[in-house]
């Protein structure tokens, strides 16, 4: 956001629970869609205010989607991924935790004779922070075999995102957030600091309010101080409806891309998209089995080069395959003030803003997975402690898959896509960059980093480390020199390419 600019009590919630480590933190928890709200495959958006909205779900709507497909030349019609197990741990989060960013203290007050909690006390002593009271346990969820969905988005980016147009117009910066996995509770507390709780003050209290013999737990604020909360109260059954923590893929879309979309698209309508319901009250998605091994994979394909169609077809796109175009190079994401995403607080926007920058692409593809590691147990609104170690400490590379940008961070697949389709020598000093043409069998080469890199001395893939900012504040760059870049005082999520080559066959 502008510089100067305060965060709302949601950015400031959203962006201060990226540190704990368990995904997409959402400060509207309650039920959008469905009687439980987000599962598995749904598809939609996200906001830090509204939380998820779903548009539509890769399994349950596989007639709408074809109904999209009928619309467009290029693919007959859409399969839906072969279903996939899903994983639970109950209790993920016990009732009477506290979880917490960076510079916020809590307690937990029982009662005299210790038979339930009386009440949760709440201080900030950093200038933003947050806080999520556990008044019932939570659990989480997760879709197994992550990379058969992976393959199965890389087919169809062109398709989903005109089928989600069809049903509700995207905005100019909206990207598609599709569930992969979520931590759900029956009922929380959250509280969201905008400055430090002075030291006279009184801590922020959610006290117990239940009486005795009473069925369902009832909470109450008896003190908020200067910090702005949320009360989500338990539902009479006990169902965990109430949406803590979603971890998915996002997938963008380039601007000059997305102004080919135009208007909705001819296909699923709204009522055709919707599953059923009323409003946002869509089906929220099939049965899934229990356990922790999954079915047969799916087969991916496609041709999709810059502006050409995605719907699939064609050849395998998994890592090892020749439809994978190797960019392993440095890929740099700085601060700057005014990024379109500027009120995202999510990461996965600013990564796949860098991606398409930085390639060129139509469609840029991350996952909640790719920055998780790196930010937990750090503040994004402070600067980080000199000598504070790298944020990534392995190598990171940039590929391009079927159209769609993506993150590499195994090395080793890199060396195997690279071994395959032989491009290392590279032409006019930078990697080449490759849009196959499934239906010519045409190769377009452009650099990727002009003048960047020395002829006959690649640069291995990058290692990103820096300093972590307020995440509102990040943007992206293509890094064309990227010897001389510069951290600003609150630097974004720096990579810049260490070491000198890449080993190849």
């Amino acid at each position: 956001m502008p510089r100067g600019t305060r965060p709302i009590p949601a950015e400031i919630y959203v962006g201060s629970m990226l540190s704990y480590g368990m995904g997409l933190a959402c400060w509207n928890t309650k039920t959008h869609s469905g009687d439980v709200g987000p599962v598995l495959g749904d598809v939609g958006t996200f906001s830090a205010q509204d939380g998820f909205a779903k548009i539509f779900n890769l399994w349950d709507d596989e007639e709408s989607i074809n109904l999209t497909v009928k619309a467009y030349a290029g693919l007959k019609s859409y399969k839906a991924p072969v279903r996939r197990f899903k994983k639970t741990k109950e209790g993920r989060l016990r009732r009477g935790e506290i979880v917490k960013s960076p510079g916020v203290g809590g307690n937990v007050i029982y009662r005299p004779d210790y038979s339930d909690i009386s009440n949760f006390e709440i201080r900030c002593t950093s200038q933003h922070g947050a806080a999520l009271m556990l008044t019932s346990a939570a659990d989480q969820e997760d879709l197994d075999h992550l990379h058969t969905l992976r393959d199965h988005i890389l087919k169809y980016p062109e398709l989903f995102y005109r089928h989600a147009n069809a049903i509700e117009r995207l905005g100019q910066d909206e990207s598609l957030y599709i569930i992969t996995g979520s931590v759900k509770s029956n009922s929380c507390g959250l509280a969201a600091f905008g400055e430090p709780t002075g030291p006279d003050e009184h801590p922020v209290i959610l006290a117990n309010s239940s009486r005795q013999g009473q069925r369902i737990a009832s909470w109450v604020w008896t003190n908020q101080g200067t910090a702005n909360t949320q009360l989500s109260d338990p539902s009479l059954d006990g169902i965990k409806d109430q949406t803590l923590f979603l971890r998915g893929f996002k997938l963008d879309i380039s601007s000059d891309f997305r102004s080919t979309l135009g208007g909705p698209a001819s296909g699923g309508g709204r009522d055709e998209g919707k599953s059923g319901g009323e409003g946002n009250d869509r089906r929220t998605g099939g049965e899934y089995g229990d356990g922790k091994e999954g079915g047969a994979g799916v087969g991916t394909g496609g041709n999709a080069g810059h502006g050409g169609p995605s719907f699939g077809g064609g050849s395998n796109g998994t890592l090892g395959s020749s439809s994978s175009q190797f960019r392993g190079n440095a890929v740099q994401v700085q601060s700057f003030p005014d990024s379109s995403r500027r009120r995202s607080c999510h990461p996965c926007d600013i990564i796949n803003e860098c991606l398409l920058q930085a390639t060129s692409s139509s469609f840029a593809l991350s996952h909640d997975d790719d920055w998780l590691p790196f930010l937990k147990g750090r503040s994004i609104w402070e600067s980080s402690p000199p000598g504070a170690p790298p944020l990534i400490n392995s190598y990171t590379g940039v590929c391009v898959i079927q159209g769609v940008a993506c993150l590499v961070t195994n090395l080793e697949a890199l060396r195997a896509i690279d071994r395959q389709e032989k491009v290392n020598s590279w032409l006019g000093g930078a990697p080449p960059l490759r849009n196959w043409a499934s239906t010519t069998g045409a190769i377009h080469d452009r650099p990727l980093f002009p003048g960047g890199i020395t002829r006959g001395t690649p640069s291995t893939p990058p290692v990103v480390q820096g300093k972590i900012p307020n995440p509102s504040q990040l943007s992206s760059t293509s890094p064309t020199e990227p010897s001389t870049a510069k951290t600003q005082e609150l630097s974004g999520i720096e990579a810049k390419p260490l070491g000198n080559t890449m080993d190849s066959d």
